[in-house]
């Protein structure tokens, strides 16, 4: 048997549905010893996933969201290398075949939305780093703004970012929000805001690193219909230093000298 094929026989014995599964001979004599490796894989898989998605599993039911990690496994097992990125593969498991599990599984509205949340959550906690890797300068409206690598932005359509850790989704009602989330500078905890849409669309513009805060400004209040009068300058310039201080915004990019 060549290796390849010894990878898949494996794989076979690792994801197949069937609970009973029997690996083949070339797995090696003992199908027991085989049966025991296969859940614990499976197992650590489940844990990757639960913890990833600890507010879905809690709104969910352990039962249901067991099964729908055994789809997953069964339908389209991780092909990443890391284990971290496993809850990632499961969200996109979720989003391909939401409306099925959503029936089948009789699953609040707000599923999709909670798990896309948790997933940003995760990313912006396993961000490596807290600095750009670009040469940045003071803060200057003229310049290009440079965020943190360690931020998300989302949207969503209804209020995730309240559930609690134990499911809890009192009042959970459809309303569209914009998120940031972001690393804290003292404890490095992951939190969030809550944006208005001239930020959003702001913070939006920002990630693209190819226009200067007074363009990024101008066009985000023209797509959102917003005039910049002496109020908004005002509230601007709060935001932008309430974004500088929490580490969202990090200065400006360092021009290029051309000779």
């Amino acid at each position: 048997m060549s290796f390849l094929s010894y990878q898949a026989e494996l794989r076979d014995a690792l994801f197949a549905s069937d609970a009973a599964v029997t690996p083949s001979a070339a797995l090696g004599p003992n199908p027991e010893r085989w049966k025991v490796y296969r859940r614990m894989v499976r197992s650590r898989f489940a844990e990757s996933i639960e913890h990833g998605f600890q507010r879905l599993h809690a709104a969910v039911g352990d039962d249901r969201f067991r099964e729908i990690v055994e789809r997953f496994l069964a339908e389209s097992p991780p092909r990443t290398h890391y284990l971290r990125e496993v809850p990632q593969e499961f969200l996109q498991f979720f989003e391909r075949n939401q409306a099925a599990l959503a029936s089948a599984y009789a699953l609040p509205a707000y599923a999709l939305d909670l798990a896309r949340y948790e997933w940003a959550e995760l990313e912006t906690a396993y961000s490596f780093g807290e600095r750009s890797a670009a040469p940045i300068g003071p803060f200057d409206m003229n310049l290009v703004p440079v965020l943190s690598p360690a931020h998300r932005l989302i949207d969503v359509s209804y209020p995730v970012h309240r559930i609690s850790t134990d499911g809890s989704d009192e009042a959970m009602r459809a309303a569209p929000f914009s998120l940031c989330l972001y690393r804290e500078r003292a404890s490095h905890d992951v939190a969030v805001l809550e944006l208005t849409p001239v930020t959003a669309s702001m913070l939006s513009l920002m990630q693209g690193r190819s226009s200067t805060l007074t363009e990024i400004v101008r066009n985000a209040a023209e797509s959102v219909g917003v005039t910049v009068d002496i109020a908004f300058v005002e509230a601007l310039s709060t935001l932008l230093a309430d974004l500088i201080e929490r580490g969202v915004l990090l200065g400006s990019l360092v021009p290029k000298e051309t000779s």
